[in-house]
C-alpha cells in the first residue's frame, strides 16, 4: 500500500512540475517565453496575427448569430498562407 501511495505521489508531483510556455500579449506584440514572436491587431469582432516580417498569418473572426445554446457564438479561423479556413 505504501508503494502505491508513493508512486501516486511521485506521479502527481512530476506531472505538476511540467512547465508550459508563457504567452504574453503586450502593446500589439505577442511574446512567448519573453521572446518577441509576432504582432497582433484587433477589436471586439476581429483579430489578426502578423508575422515579424509584416505578413498576415492568421485571421480570427468572432461571429454571433444569436441562435443556439451559446448565443450562436463561433469563431472563423483563416490561415492566410494555406488559403483554407476552419469554423470552430
Amino acid at each position: 500500500m505504501k508503494k502505491i501511495l508513493l508512486i501516486t505521489l511521485i506521479s502527481i508531483w512530476s506531472i505538476g512540475s511540467i512547465n508550459a510556455q508563457k504567452i504574453k500579449l503586450k502593446k500589439g506584440i505577442v511574446y512567448i517565453d519573453d521572446t518577441k514572436c509576432m504582432k497582433y491587431t484587433g477589436n471586439v469582432s476581429n483579430a489578426e496575427l502578423i508575422s515579424n516580417d509584416g505578413k498576415q498569418t492568421i485571421i480570427l473572426k468572432f461571429i454571433r448569430t444569436g441562435v443556439g445554446h451559446n448565443g450562436g457564438l463561433y469563431t472563423k479561423v483563416i490561415f492566410v498562407r494555406a488559403k483554407t479556413f476552419s469554423n470552430v
